[in-house]
């Protein structure tokens, strides 16, 4: 082996070792855990799910995190426009017994004042959220996040340009 060789081959070796690499300092590290799984056993609304772990154990609410669907009429408020088409089409992304994923979302809080998880919602994965977007079954609600807002952001607007869905219907 020629001088040079050698030479990159030790440099190479003492970056790998002071990086810890093959070198056992990380081994008590567990990897990052995938994101849970649940299993949706209700659709609430136009972006609010209920959902189980595998075993059947009640999780709670989800509500699908950076957007915002009309509301079903509650208690003795009239239903918005294009709440019922909102709910359902949820209910076609994600139908009672379907498993999906739920991501944190590092911009939000854990939970809302209703006491619902805020949740990317994924099923193969694909985003929910901003697969209603797209069709223009809710509207964006913007946080600060430079990730996912310009793509939720774009996503009401193709809606709204087309107009499809709430936005060919309601007066927005």
């Amino acid at each position: 082996m020629n001088r040079l060789a050698r030479t990159i081959l030790l440099l190479l070796a003492g970056v790998g070792g002071a990086a810890g690499v093959g070198a056992g300092l990380h081994e008590d590290v567990a990897p990052p855990s995938p994101p849970p799984t649940a299993i949706v056993a209700a659709i609430t609304d136009g972006d609010t799910i209920r959902v189980t772990d595998q075993d059947g154990h009640d999780l709670g609410r989800v509500r699908l995190a950076r957007i915002d669907a009309p509301e079903l009429a509650r208690d003795g408020r009239p239903e918005e426009c294009w709440a019922p088409q909102a709910a359902t089409a949820l209910a076609e992304l994600a139908p009672v017994g379907a498993k999906v994923t739920l991501r944190p979302d590092p911009e939000q809080p854990d939970r809302d004042h209703y006491g619902r998880l805020i949740r990317t919602v994924e099923r193969y994965d694909r985003d929910l959220g901003q697969q209603l977007l797209t069709a223009g079954f809710v509207r964006h609600s913007p946080t600060r996040s430079p990730t996912t807002d310009p793509m939720y952001r774009e996503a009401e607007r193709r809606a709204r340009s087309t107009p499809t869905g709430l936005w060919a219907h309601c007066h927005a």
